[in-house]
């Protein structure tokens, strides 16, 4: 892939991101664009950095570490220059990614997120996370389920090196886009009622969700955050 394509993958994605906030009524500069950099070689993922796209997501752990040391850290111009771990984190692996990702967007359990701020804690670090819900209520989805996320905020008090960014989710996979809609905007709702509530603070505004197949849908229901990956890179080989 050359670097014109991978430009024109990107402002394709950011046509579609700024054609769908406009139909909402919304600011495109609300939205972030984040690469989903599954597979993707650390020279491929240094070209979008170049290009000013410096907001990326890893799904798996050991590429994260593998990567880390061969990506760029120069500031972009674009999104910002940070990397996000937005796959499931297993307890042997939070060690690992802790100290490397900037944001872990996946976190539904307290001992995952109890080991993430001891590794935090033991290492003067401050990590920002994002609560996973499965506000879709798909079984083969993970995430909590939405009813669960008061008394799960609640116990994330304790944890004085966390920052919560806000909630992330995965749509649902279904040809009916009301259905798919009805999960985005649970998502907004949860985050709107735990803010008003005071189990979130009101700078925990995020929602990534949306993704290649959904994102027009994401971002009609309020998605600060479109993760995207073959759409922007190629199919995965």
């Amino acid at each position: 892939m050359t670097d014109n394509e991978l430009l024109n993958n990107i402002q394709q994605i950011n046509h579609r991101i700024e054609k769908a906030a406009l139909s909402a009524g919304r600011d495109p500069q609300e939205i972030s664009l984040l690469l989903a950099t599954k597979t993707r070689s650390p020279e491929l993922i240094n070209r979008a950095i170049a290009l000013g796209y410096g907001l990326i997501g890893e799904n798996r752990a050991q590429e994260l570490v593998e990567k880390a040391p061969f990506l760029s850290k120069a500031q972009t111009a674009i999104t910002p220059r940070e990397t996000h771990f937005i796959g499931a984190l297993q307890g042997n692996k939070v060690n690992e990614v802790t100290a490397i990702a900037d944001c872990i967007q996946s976190v539904d359990r307290i001992r995952i997120a109890r080991r993430i701020n001891q590794y935090a804690l033991d290492h003067d670090l401050k990590r920002s996370i994002m609560i996973q819900v499965n506000s879709s209520r798909d079984p083969n989805k993970q995430g909590l389920m939405p009813e669960e996320l008061p008394d799960f905020l609640k116990e994330m008090t304790n944890f004085s090196q966390l920052s919560i960014r806000g909630l992330m989710t995965i749509g649902l996979q279904s040809d009916d886009e009301m259905i798919i809609r009805r999960g985005f905007a649970e998502l907004k709702t949860l985050r709107d009622k735990m803010i008003s509530e005071g189990l979130l603070a009101k700078t925990a505004i995020d929602l990534s969700m949306g993704m290649s197949q959904d994102l027009e849908l994401a971002i009609l229901e309020g998605a600060t955050i479109i993760r995207v990956g073959s759409d922007i890179f190629g199919a995965r080989s």
